[in-house]
Formats: structure tokens, C-alpha cells, sequence
């Protein structure tokens, strides 16, 4: 696991530990449309299609654009399992996840 969100879906899926679906306490992982920037959030429940996630650096304000990735606040958001806006979703760290990975 590595600061860079891009880099540690492409370590956990090198892996195999790096899950196309998302479970509550999953770290969801997302790239910024084409670039190597990312965006990271856990997940605390869903709903059909949709994420609930407590997310770093957004916005308060969900019409800014700041809401994606570049914002000064921690907070809640509800975001489509595919990912949002210009956040396509890379994969999901399970808890299951950070246990195999701990008995490697």
C-alpha cells in the first residue's frame, strides 16, 4: 500500500487482492480520468448501484469542484459503485483483503 492510489491498485492486483466489488470497510480506489492521479475513500455502506463513503480531501460543497479530489474536508459521499465524475473506480481493498495480505 503506497500514498498513490493509482500504484496500490496496481500492487493489490498484482497480487489478486484487489476486488472488483465493494463490501462496507472496503477502501475504494479510483484514477482521475485518464491521468495517474487518484482518489481513495472507504466505504461504509451501499445501497443498489450507490456507495456511501467517508472521503479525504473533497469539498463540503457537492456542486464544487473540489468535490472530486482536491477539496480541504473529510466527508460523507454517495458515489455510484462505478465510480462518479471524472473518478473511475480501479477496484476495492477488502478487510478480507488486508488479512491475507498480513499472513503473506
Amino acid at each position: 500500500m503506497t500514498p498513490h492510489c493509482v500504484t496500490s491498485a496496481t500492487n493489490f492486483s498484482k497480487l489478486g487482492l484487489l476486488s472488483p466489488t465493494a463490501t462496507p470497510g472496503a477502501i475504494w480506489l479510483a484514477r482521475h480520468g485518464q491521468t495517474s492521479n487518484g482518489h481513495a475513500g472507504i466505504v461504509t455502506s451501499l445501497r443498489s448501484v450507490n456507495m456511501f463513503t467517508i472521503e479525504g480531501n473533497t469539498s463540503l460543497d457537492p456542486s464544487s469542484d473540489a468535490k472530486e479530489r482536491e477539496g480541504d474536508w473529510i466527508t460523507a459521499r454517495i458515489r455510484l459503485v462505478k465510480g462518479s465524475g471524472s473518478l473511475f473506480t480501479l477496484g476495492f481493498i477488502t478487510p478480507d483483503a488486508i488479512l491475507k495480505l498480513i499472513s503473506l
